[in-house]
Order: structure tokens, then sequence, then C-alpha cells
């Protein structure tokens, strides 16, 4: 966005945005105004913030997580995933590079396409293979995996991040049980965004 003024524009230009916006604003003459757009993409973005079981449990709701979801987490935790996927969103505020320990990345993904990453934009080979650790919520539900969508199975995604960010190879047991953990961060879609 350039400025307010270039996203209004754009915004009129569209037939299909000025009338969801007079169905969203009715009380106003000019609905299409930037306040107006901010408060749309506050609303979207609050759809993003699916509330999960993993929530109640930390809000103290120790049975929300049933004792094989409570062995993922101490898994997740003990293996050294909580160092990329933190916070509220579990990832998706810190840049990695992929095949921190083994890689390159391709060599386990199977990719095809070898994007260099973060130093596609800045040009810099220091930048290579540094990608956005991206958030855990809904996980079990977004595959296929990684920047370009190479893995489809979600357990075959543990595996090769645990091996090519951590250097540990997990057996299937334990790579089952971290996804039996991630199954409590699917949360629930609120009614007015389905």
């Amino acid at each position: 966005m350039a400025g307010p003024e270039d996203v209004i524009s754009k915004l009129n230009t569209s037939n299909e945005y000025v009338e969801m916006f007079k169905t969203a604003f009715p009380e106003d003459e000019n609905p299409v105004t930037f306040d107006n757009f901010a408060i749309a993409i506050a609303e979207f973005e609050g759809t993003l913030a699916t509330p999960a079981a993993f929530d109640a449990f930390l809000d103290g709701a120790i049975e929300e997580l049933d004792e094989k979801q409570k062995e993922g987490l101490s898994l997740f935790i003990e293996t050294g995933c909580i160092a990329c996927h933190i916070g509220p969103g579990m990832g998706g505020s810190i840049m990695q590079r992929f095949g921190l320990v083994h890689g390159p990345y391709w060599e386990y993904t199977g990719s095809t396409n070898h994007d260099l990453g973060k130093a596609e934009v800045t040009g810099l080979e220091s930048d290579q293979n540094i990608f956005k650790s991206p958030s855990l919520r809904n996980i079990e539900k977004t595959g296929p995996y990684f920047h370009d969508g190479s893995v489809e199975s979600l357990n075959k995604a543990i595996e090769i991040m645990a091996y090519t960010q951590l250097g540990k190879k997990l057996n299937e047991e334990q790579i089952n049980t971290i996804s039996d953990f991630f199954k409590s961060l699917t949360g629930k879609i609120p009614e007015h965004a389905l």
C-alpha cells in the first residue's frame, strides 16, 4: 500500500468491492473509506485466529488435551521444535534457514524447484534457504507442506523438520505423537467466516 488514497482508488475500481463495502457499511453514504477498509481487514484477520483446544489448555483446562496430545506437546518441546514455533501462533514470527543442520532442504523434501528463500529478494548469499517459520495453527488442515508444497504428509513433514532443523531422527511413534498434539491446534472457524 503506497498510501490511503491509493488503497481507496484501487478499491473503487472494482464494482465487486464497492458493492461489498455498501453491504458491510449500509449506514455510510460513501462506504469505501480507509477507516472502513481497516475495519474490514481487522474483521478478516479475526477469522484467522481460530480458538483451539490448545488455547483452552493454556488457560488451565488441562482436560482439553488427551494424554497422547500432552505427550506430543512434551515431545515437541523436548525435541526443540519450540525454538522456532513460538508464541500464540506457534510460529510465523521468525525466519530460519531450512536445512539448518542437514541440507540442502530439497534433498529431503524432494523439491524440484530449488528456491533460495530470502536470498531471492535480498540477493545475499547469507540469506540462501532462509524462510519464514510458519504458524502451526490448523497445521493438520493446511497441507501440502513447506514453502513449495513439496510434501503431502504431515507426518513426513514432521520427520523432515526434526532431521533438517534439529538433527534428530524421530521414530514413527514419536512422529505420530507430535502429530496428535498438532490436532489440538486445529481451531473452530467463526460462523460468519464460513
